[in-house]
């Protein structure tokens, strides 16, 4: 399932959670993520992020299809953004200067 939404610039707390059969979410105007928002969304691997400033906690906990990402704008990685995302091999942000000691916990590899 892909959902589109252009004009799109912020997703809302838990907006997508559990919506396993997620896997493509695009938005160019996107710059901030919810708490959970996409939390257990197994199915999602593609994302519009280059205008991403914001990820709240557990942003993308158990989205175990998600292997590569890159923030151009994203300068925190909060507690459990990442939890459990098995796959993800590669997370790329360009003015990062702070990642929570748990934002990757339960990733089978290490991801920055």
């Amino acid at each position: 399932q892909l959902v589109n939404c252009p004009i799109c610039t912020e997703i809302q707390d838990q907006a997508f959670e559990f919506c396993s059969s997620l896997k493509c979410f695009l938005s160019n105007q996107l710059t901030e993520i919810g708490l959970s928002a996409f939390f257990g969304c197994f199915s999602l691997s593609k994302l519009s992020t280059s205008r991403v400033e914001k990820i709240s906690m557990r942003s993308f906990s158990s989205c175990h299809s998600l292997v590569d990402l890159h923030f151009c704008r994203l300068k925190e990685i909060p507690s459990c953004a990442f939890q459990r995302c098995q796959s993800l091999r590669q997370v790329c942000c360009e003015q990062l200067v702070r990642v929570e000691p748990d934002a990757f916990d339960g990733c089978e590899k290490e991801v920055l």
